[in-house]
């Protein structure tokens, strides 16, 4: 299973000086482009929690990710690094002192989206804008998370949410970021799955008819059922009415 969205380059790309359009010619773009983004679900240590941060201006004036579009060139870890230092002042290759190759191993691909927006900043504000987006994890540490420094100009706070209270019907946050959260609570208990069941078949292997090792094959079936349940509890779509 890739843990990343694959990438792929045909021939030598060259990569360009950043370009800056002014905002008559970025609105031009905006109405006739689909922005790539690369949305990130920053989770603490432990797994359990979840940043989501309040945007001060459109197209989502609300909570959202900590997130924002690809730059030509750029691969997905590089838009996120990149993305992490601007808007949380964390900079995890130097705070880490390693490679952007082993920076790498800490990301994962959750899911991908399409956006279609009703307003955006650029006038005229009701044309709105369009984006396809990939949702990638990453776990901070206690000492990332302590370096966390929020781009106010982008927005007003953040907060950590358990991830279960993030899916309640009484939480007041935008589908899409539930949906994330939802698709990655069901890619972990596929991973649990798949590790109940290898060491199910490795046990199995050595099975040399002792009672200790039928034991265990037993215990492990019923894990094993107990988790292709809650991996299948959680592989739906959210309602749009939630």
């Amino acid at each position: 299973m890739h843990k990343l969205t694959s990438h792929f380059e045909t021939g030598t790309f060259k990569k360009k000086e950043k370009v800056f359009l002014e905002e008559r010619e970025y609105a031009l773009a905006l109405d006739s482009l689909v922005k790539a983004c690369v949305d990130i679900l920053i989770c603490d240590n432990n797994k359990n929690k979840v940043l989501i941060a309040k945007r001060c201006i459109e197209p989502q004036p609300d909570w959202w990710f900590i997130g924002g579009r690809m730059l030509p060139g750029e691969t997905l870890i590089q838009t996120a690094l990149r993305i992490l230092s601007r808007e949380l002042s964390i900079d995890l290759i130097d705070i880490n002192q390693i490679s952007i190759e082993q920076i790498v191993q800490r990301f994962e691909t959750v899911t991908h989206f399409t956006y279609l927006w009703e307003k955006r900043v650029q006038p005229p504000v009701d044309n709105g804008t369009a984006d396809v987006s990939i949702i990638l994890t990453i776990n901070l540490n206690e000492n990332e998370i302590n370096r966390i420094n929020i781009d106010r100009r982008e927005y007003s706070d953040f907060k950590w949410i358990e991830l279960n209270e993030i899916l309640s019907e009484q939480t007041n946050i935008h589908i899409a970021f539930k949906q994330a959260v939802q698709d990655l609570i069901a890619k972990r208990n596929l991973l649990k799955l798949q590790l109940l069941i290898e060491e199910y078949n490795n046990n199995n292997q050595n099975n040399n008819q002792n009672n200790i090792i039928e034991q265990n094959s037993q215990n492990l079936k019923e894990k094993i059922v107990q988790q292709a349940i809650d991996f299948v509890s959680t592989i739906k779509i959210i309602s749009k009415n939630n």
